[in-house]
């Protein structure tokens, strides 16, 4: 039950809450995103370490990054911020 209402809650601090004011992230680019544990994770640079590792890796082999199913951005921001051109869905 205790997950369940964590889950709900954070449901709630991710798309029925304010978005909060942009906030300047470690790798260097300004995010929005709202109250959710992940948002404030991605705006802290502690959002999905291993997978975001791997994707700076794999910037350095590309010249173009295609993000389908984008979301906010945080991945198509990453990439912009190492200076790759961006297409986000």
């Amino acid at each position: 039950m205790a997950l369940a209402k964590f889950e709900l809650k954070d449901i709630h601090d991710s798309y029925l809450s304010r978005p909060t004011k942009p906030q300047m992230s470690p790798y260097g680019f300004n995010l929005v995103g709202s109250k959710s544990m992940h948002h404030i994770a991605m705006q802290r640079g502690e959002f999905e370490s291993e997978e975001t590792a791997l994707f700076m890796k794999q910037f350095q082999q590309a010249d173009v990054f295609v993000d389908v199913g984008a979301n906010i951005g945080f991945y198509s921001c990453l990439a912009k911020s190492v200076g790759k051109h961006v297409i986000a869905v």
